[in-house]
């Protein structure tokens, strides 16, 4: 699954920031593809950002990607916001 989604989200040359110890963390930038790895658990940019950079809006390079999160809703409600607002959905994690 985690292999998965950061296949969607990512292009193989493309870097992400993953925070393992912190959701503060920001300088830990490395290959979308040894993110996979890591993501147990963890926060992580949902846009790449540059290499060797930190997580900042000017480090971004492309901005693809949203979050929506729903923390109160049933899993059937959740469904229908999305089908009712045709929201595009390439990744659903649960």
């Amino acid at each position: 699954m985690k292999k998965r989604i950061i296949d969607k989200l990512f292009n193989v040359k493309e870097f992400v920031n993953v925070c393992v110890d912190s959701p503060r963390e920001s300088k830990n930038v490395i290959p979308a593809q040894d993110a996979a790895n890591l993501l147990e658990g963890k926060y992580f940019c949902i846009n790449p950002l540059k290499e060797g950079s930190s997580r900042k809006q000017l480090n971004l390079t492309a901005r693809r990607n949203i979050l929506i999160e729903f923390d109160a809703d049933s899993l059937e409600r959740q469904w229908n916001i999305i089908r009712d607002r045709k929201i595009p959905h390439d990744s659903v994690q649960w």
